[in-house]
């Protein structure tokens, strides 16, 4: 609600005087939320000022350039004119520079100033001397004059108009003043106007609810010392109902309307702050149908502070738009927001400041964050402060820790304290916030480790634990996107908004639910006896499954042992509000659990009564623990041996096969074989002088179903069948020298190694083993979990990775390389074709040699190269390898023509050798180079089969008939504002085509400055001179079709040289500077009229 004094300013003229001036110290924007008073229910609009009669040093108008003034880099608290315009910029004082120079009188001398002109009884003058803008504010006085201080803007434009130079003039930024702040308040004169206005008798403002009046406000102005104040402040309800007001002037009984404000609610204001998953931009789907006129935001969540300056102005929420669109909400913001807004019928403020990807560092405040908006604090608190709403924040809601919980990241104690630093940072300047709710990090990637999340996740819960207003909702039960780091709108982000709501609705608006509405929280863990584990929380809990197999495995893998001796979990129960687990062994005497959170939705998942799964925790001491395992240990030689020899006949170990021995349990039998049947054939045959260490007491088909079921038809990119992955005839190392370790391994290639837990090493067939020396399956190499490496000299690390292809390599979690020689590293990534490269999220390289960088990227032609983000390269509606050597980089760009090029944002280059840069162009002409914005497409030679060459209008020296294409376009369209896009006018600024015609949208200007010319001299006569030269209709020799008018060069040279210019072509080529015969046009003419006008006077007889 506060608005700096002398925004606005309104001058009104009658016939007979100039009126007072009207200054606004506080005046609401049209869409703002007040704050309502929680007792009352009321809102307070309030117009607050004064009318003068007489001039002022203040501000009465503004001429800052675009995004200015902005105090960047700080201190910037004078300014100066930028351009010809009469821009200002605000600038350092200790610049040196010229500056403009003003005297009360009418002179053309002042000292050794250089004279620029005058103005309503003023003169102007340029200070040369390169002056900070203290020493130039002196040297004026000196002369007695003073800094250029332009009381209107018709002054400013005149004085810019001169003789324009970059400069100083008397404007500065008053520090000690009242409605001082950075970047926009305090801004004055050196020297007030010295006009005076007549007065007003009152002012009038009248109050309409939903466009009807409901109450008329007056207010004398009593005048002292020619100024008089006005105060206005008004009521309004906080209920769904729009409220504005008009202002008025009252003289001598005649009423003139000088202002109007509409669409003002009163309402409760929130705060979100965090990282992306804050921000909660439309990752996938829309959130639009939560949109209401009655949930509003000031501003942005912009990440500059020229972006927030710029957009001072309030908006209706909208959820889908990142952090520098108006009016962001985020879209969990929206739903709860709305939701709030149903149940409550009150208007809802959301003030978004979140950064994506930003650390809890970055969040902080800074020493300068009152006056300055170049950190996220100070642009949040210039938010809430200038619209007077910092003392009406009702809750802060975060979502942030994914930048922390990287490797080296924050570990648990330095993340609570550091938000502890920045929470009572928000108390102290929001000192009515009455909770925070924390949204606890996801398991994710995001680039994280596993250790740094932990430790994040941790501290957040403990926040909750420790603080009273600290509340925290689990996310891990909540559905991911597929980049496995943010949040799809449906069953995502908003289910963030519908979670939240009750317990917001509960703690601040004292709502009462029967059902549960908070998220199981860990109360104890504790061993009831050597094996068995209870885990204690405070809300009864349910199994949600009747698969108990399929949630065994997911709490075996989501609830993790640390410092607990190996000890695994084995079954599990649920008991009331606990869940028992039982374990493998005695976990010793300090054993600690986490549990991670893994896996989204209810169904096979632990979660209360309404489906809240368990808040997450790391590291919890389990009591109850000892060290003591009972009994006699033997002594090291005593002990079984853990490695033993097949034996053939006679005792003697066969072929130089080992495996591990089968008293430690899970271990082949049968001297090494497993073909009898036993076990339900978990082990294939050993293979010769293989060495096999694998523990399994699952069959491969067991292992495949209860490690996931992973299949071949779930990848993203990756088109197979549905068949398990990792089902095969058996377990351990069986082809000819191959190692195997670990759990559920096989490697069944010559020379090949298995490790980690249930990969696959060579062929997966269902033969049991024994697999001779085979130079077509060997060398391959696997380790991490459910990964295979299976073609030869192949090699797969991490998770779920496929290397099929002879010689490929996959790395990370869940890629694909079946090229021969591909590669294919990070996450969801397809190397398709043989030497082919894709690294990133969800990219596929599906050419020969083609590569493929960042996110989901396709680069489907032969040797095609595509980088960023969601670029295409190659001709996807045909078949793989169409579209060759194209190159597509930046961001959602498309280079489907053979060798064609693209980058930056939005372009296509859709024909052969064509390029697209910038925002939102097309290429599509053979060989065409498109730059700028939204160029019209459509033109020339776009049918071209982008495979061939023979379309193209000029082929082995001959004209085709075709079209003549574009071979240069600069588009200067429209953009969307909501998404970037191309808009709906697209446009050509300037268009060259191959047969050397250019169309200009705009004008054409020469620089043709007098002082940048020497030995000028008059043309003089030129008539006679034009008579020799005489214009011709003509054809091309390269395109008979077309007839053209124009000049003979040959013809031009012989009178006006000046005018042809020779090429350096072989051929000496001849043009003709058309522009240069506007002059010699001109003088002809003058010479023309002036025998006209003699011819006139003799007929006339007057000569």
């Amino acid at each position: 609600m506060n608005m700096k004094k002398i925004i606005y300013v309104f001058i009104f003229f009658s016939c007979h005087y100039l009126a007072s001036q009207i200054y606004f110290d506080k005046i609401p924007h049209d869409k703002q939320l007040v704050p309502r008073d929680l007792t009352t229910n009321l809102g307070t609009i309030s117009i607050e000022g004064e009318a003068r009669t007489i001039g002022n040093d203040d501000l009465v108008y503004q001429n800052w350039g675009n995004n200015e003034p902005n105090n960047t880099p700080a201190p910037e608290n004078v300014a100066e004119i930028i351009n010809s315009s009469g821009n200002w910029n605000d600038a350092d004082s200790g610049k040196l520079q010229s500056s403009y120079v003003e005297y009360d009188g009418l002179i053309t001398s002042l000292g050794d100033f250089i004279y620029l002109g005058q103005y309503n009884g003023h003169s102007y003058f340029k200070n040369p001397l390169n002056l900070s803008w203290d020493q130039a504010k002196l040297a004026a006085e000196n002369v007695g004059a003073y800094l250029s201080s332009h009381q209107t803007a018709n002054e400013n434009s005149v004085v810019a108009s001169f003789d324009y130079f970059r400069g100083w003039i008397g404007l500065y930024q008053d520090l000690d003043d009242s409605n001082y702040t950075e970047p926009n308040g305090g801004w004055k004169w050196v020297v007030a106007s010295n006009e005076t206005y007549e007065s007003f008798d009152s002012m009038t403002v009248k109050l309409y609810k939903n466009n009807n009046l409901i109450n008329s406000f007056d207010n004398l102005l009593n005048y002292q010392n020619g100024v008089a104040p006005f105060n206005f402040q008004m009521n309004i309800n906080s209920e769904l109902s729009k409220y504005s007001v008009k202002i008025f002037t009252n003289k001598n009984g005649s009423q003139q309307q000088i202002g109007d404000v509409n669409d003002i609610v009163a309402g409760d204001i929130f705060v979100i702050q965090g990282q992306s998953n804050a921000t909660a931009l439309a990752y996938s789907g829309s959130s639009n149908s939560y949109l209401s006129d009655y949930i509003r935001v000031f501003s942005g969540g912009h990440r500059t502070s020229s972006g927030l300056l710029s957009d001072v102005q309030w908006h209706y929420g909208q959820g889908d738009g990142n952090e520098d669109s108006k009016g962001n909400t985020g879209q969990w913001g929206l739903v709860l927001a709305k939701k709030m807004v149903d149940q409550l019928e009150i208007p809802i403020a959301i003030i978004n400041g979140a950064d994506g990807g930003k650390p809890l560092s970055f969040f902080q405040a800074p020493s300068d964050y009152k006056s300055s908006t170049n950190s996220n604090y100070g642009r949040l608190y210039y938010r809430l402060n200038e619209m007077g709403l910092k003392d009406a924040v009702r809750a802060v809601l975060w979502s942030q820790g994914e930048a922390d919980s990287f490797q080296n990241g924050l570990n648990t104690n330095a993340y609570k304290i550091s938000f502890n630093s920045l929470k009572n940072s928000w108390l102290t300047d929001y000192k009515n916030i009455e909770k925070i709710y924390i949204f606890q990090t996801r398991d994710c990637d995001c680039g994280t480790v596993l250790s740094g999340r932990l430790k994040i996740k941790e501290a957040q819960r403990q926040l909750a634990d420790e603080y009273e207003n600290i509340y925290i909702m689990g996310t891990s039960g909540i559905t991911v996107h597929s980049d496995n780091c943010h949040f799809p709108f449906s069953s995502g982000y908003e289910s963030f908004g519908q979670r939240i709501f009750k317990p917001v609705m509960s703690h601040i608006y004292g709502n009462n639910y029967e059902e549960e509405i908070d998220p199981p929280h860990i109360v104890s863990a504790s061993l009831t006896d050597t094996q068995t584990l209870k885990i204690e929380t405070n809300q009864n809990l349910f199994s949600n499954t009747n698969n108990t197999n399929n949630l065994l495995s997911k709490i075996q893998s989501d609830f993790v042992l640390t410092d607990a001796n190996g000890v695994t979990i084995t079954s599990f129960n649920i008991e009331n509000k606990s869940l028992v687990l039982g374990l493998s062994a005695n976990p010793g005497a300090n054993p600690k659990i986490s549990f991670n959170g893994k896996y989204s939705g209810v169904e096979n998942n632990i979660t209360n009564s309404v489906g809240l799964e368990m808040v997450c925790f790391s590291y919890f001491s389990i009591t109850g623990g000892s060290g003591d395992t009972g009994g006699n240990v033997s002594a090291d030689q005593d002990k079984k041996p853990a490695i033993v020899f097949v034996e053939n006949g006679n005792a003697d170990p066969f072929n130089g096969m080992i495996y591990r021995s089968s008293v430690g349990g899970a271990a082949r039998n049968g001297n090494g074989n497993d073909s009898t049947g036993e076990n339900n054939y978990r082990f294939g045959n050993l293979g010769e002088w293989s060495v096999d260490l694998t523990v399994s007491e699952k069959s491969a088909t067991q292992a495949s179903v209860d490690f996931g079921n992973f299949r071949d038809n779930t990848h993203p990119l990756y088109q197979g069948q549905d068949v398990l992955t990792q089902e095969h005839g058996g377990m351990g190392a069986l082809g000819w020298g191959s190692f195997s370790a670990n759990a559920y391994n096989r490697s069944s290639g010559t020379g090949s190694v298995a490790m980690g837990f249930h990969n696959i090493a060579g062929t997966n067939v269902a033969d049991k083993g024994n697999f001779g020396r085979d130079e077509n399956n060997g060398g391959q190499a696997v380790f991490g979990r459910a990964s295979r490496a299976t073609g030869p000299v192949s090699f797969a690390s991490g998770y779920r990775n496929t290397a099929s292809g002879t010689a490929s390599v996959a790395m990370g979690n869940y890629n694909y390389a079946t090229g021969d020689s591909s590669i294919a590293i990070g996450k969801n990534n397809y190397a398709e074709g043989a030497s082919a490269v894709a690294i990133g999220f969800q990219s596929h390289a599906a050419g020969g040699g083609s590569v493929a960088l960042g996110q989901e990227n396709i680069s489907w032609g032969t040797t095609n190269f595509t980088a960023g983000y969601q670029n295409t390269a190659g001709d996807i509606n045909s078949n793989k390898g169409t579209g060759g050597s194209a190159t597509a980089i930046g961001s959602n760009t498309t280079a489907s023509g053979r060798s064609s090029f693209t980058a930056n944002k939005n372009t296509s280059a859709l024909n052969q050798a064509s390029t697209a840069l910038g925002l939102s162009t097309v290429s599509d002409n053979f060989g065409m180079l498109a730059i700028g914005v939204n160029n019209l497409s459509g033109l020339g030679d776009t049918t071209i089969d982008p495979e061939n060459y023979d379309g193209y209008f000029n082929i082995d020296g001959n004209y085709t008939g075709a079209t003549a294409g574009i071979a240069f376009v600069i588009g200067n369209g429209d953009l969307n504002s909501s998404n970037g896009l191309a808009g709906s006018n697209s446009s050509n600024a300037f268009m060259v085509k191959y047969d050397g015609s250019v169309t200009l949208a705009g004008d054409l200007a020469l620089i043709s400055d007098t002082r940048l010319k020497s030995n000028i001299i008059s043309l003089g006569s030129t008539l006679a001179k034009l008579l020799q030269i005489d214009g011709k209709s003509y054809t091309m020799k390269s395109n008979e079709r077309e007839n053209k008018i124009g000049l003979l060069a040959q013809d031009v040279a012989k009178v006006l040289p000046e005018l042809v210019k020779k090429s350096d072509d072989t051929d000496g080529t001849l043009s003709v500077n058309y522009l240069g015969l506007i002059p010699v046009l001109i003088n002809a003419i003058k010479e023309q009229q002036k025998e006209i006008k003699l011819l006139k006077n003799r007929i006339n007889g007057k000569i």
